[in-house]
């Protein structure tokens, strides 16, 4: 299992930047960085996919393009999963759709 730090790091200046990643690609260990927000989205797609971590970066490493970074296929790779696997009847039941008209609560 990858050793995952999933909160932003926060510089002196009060900059945020990425955590890193260390993760498995075949046989070979690389470090990428990636936003919490992704980090966690792989983490469930390895879930529901049923397979580990390590896994599933070796199969998006695997469709990596020539010239594209990890990080950046990481990044597609999880938004095109969850974009396909959006439907209309799905995303009604989790009710979406009106999320930008939507008033937000007061506490």
């Amino acid at each position: 299992m990858p050793k995952q730090n999933t909160q932003f790091i926060i510089a002196r200046s009060g900059k945020k930047t990425l955590p890193t990643f260390n993760i498995s690609v075949g046989d070979r260990r690389t470090t990428v960085s990636l936003s919490p927000i992704v980090a966690d989205a792989v983490k469930k797609i390895a879930t529901r996919e049923g397979c580990g971590l390590d896994e599933l970066y070796s199969y998006i490493d695997r469709k990596k393009q020539k010239g594209v970074s990890r990080a950046t296929t990481i990044r597609d790779f999880a938004l095109r999963y969850f974009m396909e696997a959006g439907t209309v009847a799905g995303h009604r039941k989790a009710g979406h759709g009106k999320l930008i008209g939507k008033r937000e609560k007061k506490a």
